[in-house]
């Protein structure tokens, strides 16, 4: 999958660097936003399966209140939510 590719890799010749740029400016937009949407779900999902493993036993509410508590920046949460001393003084 030409996603995941390191076009900076020194290893990589010239012409395949601009042979993956070619393939990646054919893809249409839709399913370039459809590729990044299924990338932030697989995030999602395995941040989930951490929070489970280190919470067992937790509700989905509480996952999805951990969840939301690491994937905001703190600027954004302290804006909607308060301090975040409160979470972090729970773990």
């Amino acid at each position: 999958m030409p996603y995941l590719l390191d076009i900076d890799d020194p290893d990589i010749p010239q012409h395949k660097r601009g042979e993956y740029y070619r393939i990646l400016r054919a893809i249409p937009p839709g399913r370039k936003l459809r590729a990044v949407m299924e990338l932030n779900d697989l995030q999602r999902d395995v941040l989930a399966a951490g929070v489970r493993a280190l919470y067992p036993g937790i509700s989905e509410r509480e996952i999805a209140a951990k969840l939301t508590w690491l994937w905001f920046p703190d600027d954004l949460w302290e804006k909607v939510y308060g301090s975040r001393r409160r979470e972090t003084s729970e773990e």
